[in-house]
């Protein structure tokens, strides 16, 4: 349920400096800083264009990547829980935050009106912060939820961007054997959607996997870990839980690390130009935007490095991923690497820098 909205704030602003950051709903929800002067486009009517921000393109992904029930007026930017903005007049960048953010995280809207003034709304109860810079006022926000240091994360192989729902147990023990051939240091081994029958239905097999105790204990024996996840509490606090399409404001204090963007792909446009659609450009996007989470609300997930020549522009890529000091994550049928993508999954899977 969505209370009304009221007002907040009104801010003086240099209408053609002013910056004003996003955040999304959840982990595949674009999150970016624009420029005040890039009226936003209709949602669900027009795609995005560079410097606008970004919006659904059809109703089923404003339902799945978006916040849902929540459809943004034109002319207005909207963050879920947080909302900043650089009025570009040499003030300090102001930060409007839930107010409770485990609890309660209202709608924060900012209309440009005139283009001198930004008016600021939120539909529920929310603070004010201040700072030199907008990735500085987050981080400084999120410091100050006082939450422990997050755990390192361990190394990781995941099936997806190689098999992706196709894979088989056969290509989990081809890439168990590869791993100790090409001296890849991966401490779990993901096995990812497609081990299952169906969607939902986890424990029920296809019929491209024999066991899930065999398979699991074959990896053990090599000295590695299997990764197929439950709940926090049902795991304990040894397990390492990784969120992915998790709401992020609500999900404070439960996870691990988490994805901090939508999903990468094997190229970089994503579908219908909508930047919560697989694809690099919106993945690098989103990341480098919710880079202020990192180490404070817990470890980055940039998504899974892919190093194998068919992938489009793997090098912009590989950089990115490097760049997060995040979650490393390797996702290439790692025979099929080349001797610039062996030593780029080594490296980064060892944490070794240029």
């Amino acid at each position: 349920m969505h209370h009304p909205f009221t007002p907040v704030a009104s801010v003086p602003v240099d209408p053609r400096k002013a910056r004003v950051h996003e955040e999304g709903w959840q982990s595949w929800s674009p999150s970016g800083a624009y420029a005040l002067g890039a009226t936003p486009p209709p949602t669900s009517r027009l795609r995005s264009s560079r410097g606008r921000p970004h919006r659904p393109t059809n109703a089923n992904w404003a339902t799945v990547c978006y916040r849902p029930g929540v459809t943004v007026p034109a002319g207005t930017f909207q963050g879920e829980g947080l909302l900043a903005l650089d009025p570009g007049d040499g003030s300090p960048v102001r930060l409007w935050a839930a107010a409770e953010p485990t609890r309660e995280v209202p709608s924060i809207r900012l209309v440009g009106g005139d283009g001198r003034v930004a008016e600021i709304s939120a539909d529920g109860p929310v603070k004010e912060w201040t700072g030199p810079d907008i990735q500085s006022v987050l981080g400084e926000w999120a410091t100050g939820l006082g939450l422990d240091a997050p755990r390192p994360a361990p190394t990781v192989w995941c099936s997806w961007y190689e098999y992706f729902t196709g894979v088989t147990e056969d290509d989990i023990h081809e890439n168990l054997r590869a791993m100790d051939t090409l001296d890849l240091p991966v401490d779990v081994v993901q096995i990812d959607d497609g081990y299952q029958r169906a969607l939902g239905d986890w424990l029920t097999l296809s019929g491209r996997f024999r066991s899930r105790a065999g398979i699991a204990e074959k990896i053990r024996s090599r000295g590695r870990r299997a990764g197929i996840g439950l709940i926090r509490d049902a795991i304990g606090e040894d397990a390492y839980l990784l969120g992915c399409g998790a709401p992020l404001l609500a999900s404070i204090g439960l996870f691990d690390a988490m994805r901090v963007s939508p999903d990468t792909a094997p190229h970089r446009r994503p579908e219908a130009d909508d930047y919560s659609q697989p694809g690099q450009d919106p993945a690098e996007f989103t990341g480098a935007a919710r880079q202020w989470q990192h180490q404070r609300l817990w470890i980055n997930d940039p998504d899974c490095l892919m190093a194998r020549p068919a992938v489009e522009t793997r090098e912009q890529w590989a950089a990115h991923v490097e760049s997060t000091g995040g979650l490393m994550a390797s996702s290439d049928r790692l025979l099929s690497l080349d001797p610039w993508g062996v030593e780029t999954t080594r490296r980064l899977l060892s944490g070794t820098r240029r």
